[in-house]
């Protein structure tokens, strides 16, 4: 297993742990700084995971360069008559998880399912947080939603790619750790 897989999964048990966490204090704060790291380390091993996937094919030629690009964030630019990547570009988070289940399904892709929908919430609960303009209350709800889109959108992206299920899946939101 690849460092960047490690790490993401180590990123998702603790995001679930900080989760627990949350749901056994009483503290108010303590409930609130769980809720926030848990958000955050529930994205930020999906993004782990999309980037893990994403440099599957980075020296491969079943997808586009273009394709490529998207996934690896990275510019595609003409060079003496050849597509090649330049500087990095930043690309959406969704639209990374879109091409690899549509690349990979053959289909498009269908944002009617209930796990995309939570994410999109996640994603705006996290932004909300990151770039705070007022006040945002994270809830439990919010965060347990939150991780299941992440754990069932890591799902679909192995099943489309590598036509098989995520192994964490099983262990839903509990996690391995105790600290």
């Amino acid at each position: 297993m690849a460092d960047i897989d490690s790490f993401s999964l180590e990123l998702l048990e603790e995001a679930k742990r900080f989760f627990e966490m949350a749901n056994e204090t009483n503290s108010a704060d303590g409930k609130r700084a769980f809720f926030h790291a848990s958000l955050f380390l529930a994205l930020s091993a999906l993004e782990g995971h999309i980037n893990s996937v994403a440099t599957d094919f980075e020296g491969r030629n079943e997808i586009s360069i273009h394709e490529r690009g998207l996934l690896l964030e990275r510019d595609v630019k003409l060079d003496k008559g050849q597509f090649v990547f330049g500087n990095l570009k930043i690309s959406r988070l969704e639209d990374r998880i879109q091409l690899l289940i549509a690349k990979f399904t053959n289909e498009p892709f269908d944002s009617s399912q209930v796990w995309w929908a939570k994410l999109k919430g996640a994603i705006i609960a996290r932004n909300k947080l990151v770039h705070p303009k007022d006040v945002h209350a994270v809830t439990e709800a919010d965060v347990q939603s939150a991780l299941e889109a992440v754990i069932e959108g890591i799902d679909a992206v192995y099943k489309a790619v590598y036509r098989r299920s995520f192994p964490a899946l099983k262990r839903n939101l509990h996690s391995k750790l105790v600290f």
